[in-house]
């Protein structure tokens, strides 16, 4: 059995029944305090407009979460107006500053916007964290990328800001362009093809994210099921790409090639997911990474997920490649870890 994680009930009740999936109790203990005006109450209701497929609202909601300090990033010294696809403004001939926000698998999953502005005619500076700089900046479209130290440098003549870019594009559930659109370089893959063992098939596994990310405590779990499968695969078949914390949790028996001091770049995880038949991994930017290569992805998500996992439909409409499997009761991860770990083969 999976371990049981340890309670920290949140004092707000209505995100208490958020996690622990009472989501028609959670929406109305948010409506019933009326003021839509609040950024608290509209952030946390954009969660339940987006599982209900209202999209703009959704995205307009979340918005909200800048004003309280808990979505997006931090303010940007940027003169220029946020472009806006509604206003009609032709970007022919003119500089858009793309600034990707937030934490890492926010930046990747928001970073699938900068095509669609170069295709509307604009030269794109996108900004992004140091240590994405290059993965993100093979994507197609991308004129210059800096990281976000340099956004007061940068003249432009429209900024967009990665986490409500769809919004601000006019994109809907069914026009979100899609993966994949990252690439990993064709010299690393075969560095790494060199120094992966030989397999007909390989998995990669993560089983932790950012220990610092506030609600951690509630996508951690045990990965001693994934390990057991491993156990029972063919050698060298099952890679893990958990390369901080937790990657001292992978076992020693050889059954899992732990990876952890080799990854030492995005460009190398990129290139070894690149190399995997699937990736099974808890929400992190791992998942991301891997859904935007266009790697087939089995996400493992807790009852309150991020948004992109909210079951709309069997995969996501944010990736193409994703496969995501939820927690159906608090604290037990079994039963998506028994599912996901299933369908591998």
């Amino acid at each position: 059995m999976s371990a049981q994680p340890e309670v920290r009930l949140h004092s707000c009740p209505a995100l208490n029944a958020n996690l622990h999936g009472d989501y028609d109790r959670s929406e109305a203990l948010l409506r019933t305090l009326g003021d839509i005006r609040d950024p608290r109450v509209r952030f946390d209701l954009a969660w339940h407009e987006l599982r209900h497929g209202h999209f703009a609202k959704g995205m307009e909601y979340l918005a909200a979460g800048r004003l309280i300090g808990c979505y997006g990033g931090p303010r940007v010294e940027c003169n220029a107006p946020i472009y806006e696809a509604d206003s009609g403004v032709d970007l022919n001939g003119k500089t858009v500053l793309f600034y990707c926000e937030g934490g890492l698998g926010d930046q990747i999953i928001s970073a699938r916007f900068v095509t669609p502005l170069a295709e509307r005619g604009a030269r794109v500076v996108l900004s992004c964290s140091k240590s994405l700089v290059s993965l993100l900046g093979r994507i197609a479209g991308v004129s210059i990328v800096v990281d976000a130290e340099a956004i007061p440098y940068i003249h432009c003549d429209y900024w967009v800001p990665g986490s409500t870019a769809a919004k601000h594009l006019g994109f809907d559930l069914e026009t979100l362009p899609s993966s994949p659109y990252l690439c990993a370089t064709e010299e690393l893959r075969e560095k790494w093809r060199q120094r992966l063992p030989a397999a007909e098939r390989r998995v990669g596994l993560r089983w932790r994210g950012d220990p610092l990310f506030e609600h951690e405590q509630h996508r951690d779990f045990d990965p001693g099921m994934m390990f057991d499968w491993a156990r029972k695969q063919p050698a060298g078949s099952v890679v893990s790409v958990q390369r901080d914390a937790g990657s001292e949790l992978a076992p020693l028996d050889g059954s899992v090639l732990n990876l952890a001091g080799h990854l030492t770049t995005w460009d190398d995880t990129a290139a070894v997911l690149s190399l995997c038949d699937t990736v099974v991994t808890s929400c992190t930017s791992v998942a991301h990474c891997a859904a935007a290569l266009g790697v087939k992805t089995f996400v493992i998500v807790p009852l309150l997920c991020f948004f992109p996992w909210l079951p709309l439909k069997p995969t996501s409409y944010w990736y193409d490649s994703v496969r995501v499997f939820r927690q159906v009761r608090y604290g037990s991860w079994d039963e998506p870890l028994a599912e996901a770990l299933g369908a591998i083969w």
